[in-house]
């Protein structure tokens, strides 16, 4: 896959020029992307236009790779396996997708003994003990 930025400088000034006209693209990943960037040495608050450049690099990414994905995908649906597939061939990025699944499966695991521990450690509620007081008061 090839990326070239003079066709993202392209679509960036068109749609700069056209903005007037629509609404500017909704920024998802924002957030997300300065905090990224600060942890690998930017500026705490980046320019918005080096944000906004990220954001559109990340998803010309994400929208190559579910295009790749979706041309092996082997039924109706996108599944994990067709993104597997797409990524197979860089061993560090099959790598990432491996740890990311386990790491997902592990905090599911451990979301799933978190609220089994808080169910237990709940007093019965008020309704079910004012029930069984009231049995009480009626057997004396």
């Amino acid at each position: 896959m090839s990326f070239n930025f003079n066709d993202l400088s392209e679509q960036s000034s068109s749609s700069s020029s056209s903005s007037s006209s629509t609404t500017a693209p909704k920024r998802i990943f924002t957030r997300e992307l300065a905090c990224m960037m600060y942890g690998f040495g930017d500026d705490r608050n980046p320019y918005a236009e080096t944000l906004n450049l990220m954001e559109d690099l990340v998803i010309k990414y994400i929208t190559d790779l579910l295009n790749k994905a979706y041309q092996y995908r082997t039924c109706d649906r996108l599944t994990i396996e067709d993104i597997m597939y797409a990524v197979h061939n860089d061993p560090k990025k099959i790598s990432r997708v491996y740890d990311l699944l386990t790491m997902n499966m592990e905090l599911k695991q451990a979301r799933k003994a978190f609220d089994e521990i808080s169910l237990q450690k709940q007093p019965p509620s008020s309704s079910s003990s004012s029930s069984i007081e009231k049995k009480n008061d009626e057997q004396k």
